[in-house]
């Protein structure tokens, strides 16, 4: 199983789009999560095999996710911190993505204090692909030097997906 995390509006889209960035990466079953904000319509043509509310990020409720659907992959979209399920995820050798990313002022200020949390856990990412320059120096400054960040864009207007392989 892949999984991937978004949360608000266009689920299936995005999801569909983040699979294009590595497509030799992102074969098997597909777990397509969102909080219970977003509108849980799937964009037609989606590839989900199953669609999941994410679950709170308390470790109780994440052991049981990741033991039912048992990733190979998480992809988070746009910029989701949550603690327990990449800690839990890692210690079980499942990789992590964040793409589409994206970091305000405020919320970097709102997330400053638990760097110390944060930092090791954005750095044993795969990849921290951001939108803009600004996001990148933002996440920058809370996951430190080491991580690996990248500037990508976004997902939703600026991305093309590579062509087809012959």
């Amino acid at each position: 199983w892949q999984y991937r995390q978004h949360h608000g509006g266009q689920v299936g889209g995005d999801a569909n789009r983040a699979s294009d960035l590595q497509p030799d990466q992102c074969s098997g079953q597909l777990c397509l999560g969102h909080d219970r904000h977003a509108d849980g319509k799937l964009q037609s043509g989606s590839h989900a095999d199953v669609v999941a509310y994410h679950p709170l990020d308390i470790p109780t409720y994440v052991l049981r996710f990741l033991t039912t659907y048992n990733p190979s992959k998480i992809i988070l979209l746009e910029t989701e911190l949550w603690p327990s399920l990449m800690a839990e995820a890692f210690g079980r050798d499942i990789k992590i993505m964040q793409v589409s990313g994206r970091l305000s002022e405020k919320s970097l200020h709102r997330y400053s204090p638990f760097a110390p949390l944060f930092r090791p856990l954005l750095v044993r990412c795969d990849a921290l692909l951001m939108q803009s320059e600004e996001d990148a120096a933002r996440l920058r400054e809370l996951a430190g030097e080491d991580a690996r960040i990248e500037i990508v864009g976004s997902l939703k207007g600026e991305y093309v997906p590579p062509a087809p392989a012959d």
